[in-house]
């Protein structure tokens, strides 16, 4: 997806603030929502958010589901929603004079000072534009949307493109084709069958990184290889707290350890990961409360758990050796991993799972964005195809999905939120699952 016309004008939060000439700004504070980075105001009549050219790609592309959760919210998606991306092309504001604007998610408060934007690429904005793209496509078949890039309302959307002889998905092909049909190296499967094949798994990175060893879904350690060292350190948790307390007990464990897959290594190598599944096992280590949707994840590959839908149970994706599916959301982007690839006889559920934590519909609503981007380039990633047929799969066919834990409806202001997010997740033709108690037990 491109732009048609060349823009002429880079725009910021403020730029935008001084050019929209809104009727009234929205500054009532959502507790929890994460609606506030967004400008959210009325300009003739219309509902508008807009998000600056200075943020983050990542926050550029969730402005558009936020904004539609918003527009659930604010007016029970009822008339038209205007979308204002300001555009990120040349723009280095690090020596503009100091500036001076209200915005939404400041209530009677003014920033002063000078804004000091990172300077973005071209081809980090043509990733926006592409992902931004592929959710408007899908949420315009429900609602009255219209993007507009730099206040400019006649600026065209083009899907991405991903030909058949994209190089760089021919190699992810023949990996995930590998992944398959062969099994790790033996001195990886050696150590799983003695710590336990559904604790510690090795997962194969197609798009070319390293092994990763997955103790129950939480990342261990890293190798190049059989002939190669085990670098072992931990995966992150949104709960910075329970970080720190588990990167604690995980260097009380590992110490100094310098240890490699050669069978000279193998023995403290086994006692080293063996440790590891025990903390991970054990409900009074912070190890064990780490990545809980990993854990959930790795329950689901290995058949311990299973997510039912009306139409019957999701299957994992069984190959020799474990991996995560890479995607990309514009050929100009890096690669992003699905969670969970699934089935139900030939059609592929892209299934993103996700517990919780610093609010619910933060949390859904990335979700809800990860899974339709996965699913578009699945469905059109025609270099892919060749691995999708060789396992019996229909490309074409595939669902997005979001599996989290069953929320609190009880409580009347959850209720409410939960019926916006279903909202949303029609618009995005995804399916939102709720996972019963005993799933997380």
């Amino acid at each position: 997806m491109r732009l048609q016309e060349v823009q002429t004008k880079t725009m910021d939060t403020f730029a935008i603030l001084n050019c929209l000439k809104a009727d009234s700004l929205d500054t009532k504070r959502d507790t929890g929502l994460g609606h506030g980075y967004m400008v959210r105001a009325i300009v003739q009549g219309l509902p508008v958010v807009a998000v600056g050219g200075e943020r983050a790609a990542d926050t550029r592309v969730q402005a558009f589901v936020d904004g539609l959760h918003w527009f659930h919210r604010r007016f029970a998606a009822k008339g038209k929603l205007r979308f204002v991306l300001g555009s990120t092309d040349d723009i280095q504001r690090n020596n503009s004079p100091p500036l001076e604007a209200t915005l939404p998610m400041r209530r009677s408060r003014r920033l002063r000072g000078k804004l000091t934007s990172p300077v973005h690429s071209v081809s980090d904005h043509a990733a926006v534009l592409d992902a931004i793209a592929v959710l408007h496509q899908q949420a315009s078949k429900h609602q009255s949307l219209q993007v507009e890039v730099d206040l400019n309302p006649d600026a065209q959307l083009l899907l991405p493109d991903y030909p058949a002889d994209f190089r760089r998905l021919i190699g992810w092909n023949r990996a995930l084709m590998r992944c398959a049909e062969e099994k790790p190296p033996p001195a990886m499967q050696a150590l799983s069958e003695a710590v336990g094949e559904n604790l510690l798994c090795w997962f194969h990175d197609p798009a070319g990184g390293p092994w990763v060893g997955r103790m129950l879904g939480l990342r261990v350690c890293t190798t190049k290889g059989p002939d190669a060292p085990i670098l072992f350190h931990l995966g992150s948790d949104d709960n910075w707290a329970r970080n720190l307390q588990a990167r604690q007990r995980f260097r009380q464990i590992i110490g100094e350890a310098k240890v490699s897959l050669a069978p000279q290594d193998v023995e403290q190598a086994s006692n080293i990961f063996q440790k590891l599944a025990d903390e991970r096992q054990n409900p009074d280590s912070p190890l064990a409360s780490m990545a809980p949707a990993n854990r959930l994840e790795a329950q689901i590959l290995n058949g311990s758990r299973t997510i039912h839908v009306d139409s019957g149970p999701l299957q994992p994706v069984q190959g020799a050796t474990s991996f995560h599916l890479p995607t990309l959301w514009s050929p100009e982007a890096p690669h992003h991993n699905l969670d969970l690839l699934l089935r139900q006889g030939n059609v592929p559920w892209a299934v993103e799972v996700d517990v919780p934590f610093g609010g619910l519909a933060k949390t859904v609503r990335r979700a809800m964005r990860d899974a339709v981007l996965h699913r578009f380039f699945i469905q059109n990633a025609e270099a892919l195809f060749p691995f999708f047929e060789h396992i019996g799969l229909n490309p074409a066919s595939c669902v997005a999905a979001v599996a989290i834990p069953a929320p609190d409806l009880r409580q009347p202001s959850i209720r409410s939120l939960f019926r916006e997010l279903l909202g949303v997740a029609r618009d995005l033709d995804v399916k939102l699952m709720v996972l019963p108690p005993d799933m997380l037990a």
